[in-house]
């Protein structure tokens, strides 16, 4: 039998106590890698398997972006906006970008009846600690229910807006699960790394061609054949 050397498995627990100490400064500024996963009782299963299942957030001091596939979101805490890419080249349209500013982010006539509960639950993500809170809100198309684990201080306060479903946490989500009368979407970490980033990643392409919502409805519906 092999001697286990003390100063090994002393050494090894020091370099998982730093590594561990360098997720946990804050403010963070890296790569996020999320997996998204849905259920649903009456979307057929070939339409959830079309959606994204990975998700990208780079984040830096003044900037955010997440891109999953055909919909990308950049959020400016410099200009108070946030834009939303949206590449409908498959659905016969093109590509637009949707301009939102802190006025419209901070509408909740939709989210009427709102409930927050923050929990004493709390959860290690990577070296956070989060905190569990569970809400609802109402909307046109039913009630909405969500449970998210946050962190205060994660990162630009601004960036709260990303998810705007949580933006009254004043916090980041770091993972959450959104229910709808329809589906259930969740976003769950895969990775976090502290990296330098590029500044063309924040940037929105030449090729995307700013539109309002009423636009992009009406061109949508255009598309399929709406007065």
């Amino acid at each position: 039998m092999k001697k286990i050397n003390v100063m090994v498995i002393i050494g090894l627990s020091l370099i998982s106590f730093t590594i561990r100490a360098q997720q946990a400064k804050l403010p963070f500024i890296g790569t996020i890698n999320y997996q998204i996963s849905y259920k649903s009782d009456v979307i057929p299963a070939a339409t959830l398997a079309q959606q994204p299942t990975e998700a990208v957030v780079k984040i830096s001091e003044e900037k955010l972006v997440m891109d999953a596939k055909t919909a990308k979101v950049i959020v400016d805490a410099q200009t108070k906006k946030l834009y939303k890419l949206l590449n409908l080249n498959m659905m016969g349209l093109g590509k637009y970008v949707l301009e939102e500013n802190e006025t419209i982010l901070n509408d909740t006539t939709q989210k009427a009846n709102a409930t927050l509960n923050i929990t004493k639950e709390t959860k290690i993500i990577n070296g956070y600690t989060t905190t569990k809170a569970i809400g609802s809100y109402l909307t046109p198309q039913g009630k909405v229910d969500y449970t998210v684990y946050f962190i205060p201080n994660f990162c630009n306060p601004f960036f709260k807006y990303l998810v705007n479903t949580f933006a009254s946490l004043n916090a980041f989500p770091l993972e959450y699960t959104i229910v709808t009368p329809q589906f259930s979407t969740t976003f769950t970490v895969k990775s976090m790394v502290y990296d330098s980033l590029d500044p063309k990643d924040f940037l929105i392409p030449k090729s995307y061609k700013p539109i309002t919502q009423a636009e992009l409805e009406e061109e949508v519906q255009g598309m399929m054949g709406g007065e």
